[in-house]
């Protein structure tokens, strides 16, 4: 089975607002793939009922075949589907570092039984440091491991945030909008660095972006969103040529 991510007519509604109207999609494993769409089309709600955020009022999510709808979002992070957000969900009064360290899974220091007794979490604890000082040394952020989170740049935060869901040793990552408030060059470099992520640690990558133009330098498939609905999807060459997606960004009604 190729696929790692399956969406089956999935609805979520808020009041009488469908945020998410009746989507399907699929993804296959080592993809990356771009979802796009106008302000307001439900791009990150459909992550958040994804993720497990938000359960849908109906259909069906599959991961790695495995029904995970309904499933709280701790337990569908466990089964390897991460996610960051468009704003960076940091713990601004601890350092990077530590920051880092929160997202592993299984760590034995966490358990009451064990805890008293650092012997037996120390090594697991000093692999998980090497693992995240590796990490933030590919992602430029070593010299930034000792800083407060809250005290480093807007784009040092995404990659801290990127980072910080790669130790978590995901299968599918969900970017919302890694490059949003982010200067130019460094947005390109982010995005070559998820390329080198993608090969390094076998990772598909699921990601929302505005910057089209940098979005389809890099993406294998897009699907686009409108109103709650996936209106097409393709390469980047099929949804530039598609007259409704043209239609979407261009103004008018569809």
């Amino acid at each position: 089975m190729n696929e790692i991510l399956k969406v089956i007519n999935v609805v979520k509604s808020f009041g009488g607002l469908k945020a998410v109207d009746g989507v399907s999609l699929t993804i296959n494993k080592g993809e990356l793939v771009g979802l796009i769409g106008p302000n307001g089309s439900g791009k990150t709600t459909l992550f958040n009922v994804v993720s497990g955020l938000y359960k849908p009022d109906e259909g069906e999510i599959y991961f790695l075949g495995e029904r995970i709808d309904g499933l709280p979002s701790h337990k569908i992070f466990e089964k390897g589907l991460v996610r960051s957000f468009q704003n960076p969900r940091l713990f601004l009064g601890m350092s990077c570092l530590e920051n880092m360290l929160i997202a592993p899974k299984n760590q034995i220091g966490e358990k009451a039984r064990y805890a008293p007794f650092h012997r037996v979490w120390a090594p697991q604890e000093l692999e998980y440091g090497e693992e995240a000082f590796e990490l933030m040394r590919f992602l430029n952020l070593n010299q930034a491991s000792k800083y407060l989170s809250s005290e480093i740049s807007g784009g040092q935060m995404k990659l801290l945030e990127l980072g910080r869901g790669l130790i978590a040793k995901p299968k599918l990552l969900l970017l919302d909008e890694p490059t949003a408030g982010v200067a130019p060059k460094l947005a390109r470099e982010i995005f070559e660095k998820i390329i080198e992520l993608k090969k390094s640690y076998d990772v598909t990558f699921f990601i929302i972006e505005h910057r089209l133009e940098m979005l389809f330098d890099y993406v294998e498939h897009v699907f686009v969103m409108h109103n709650g609905k996936i209106i097409a999807s393709g390469s980047k060459e099929d949804v530039v040529n598609n007259p409704l997606v043209r239609k979407v960004y261009l103004g008018g009604e569809v």
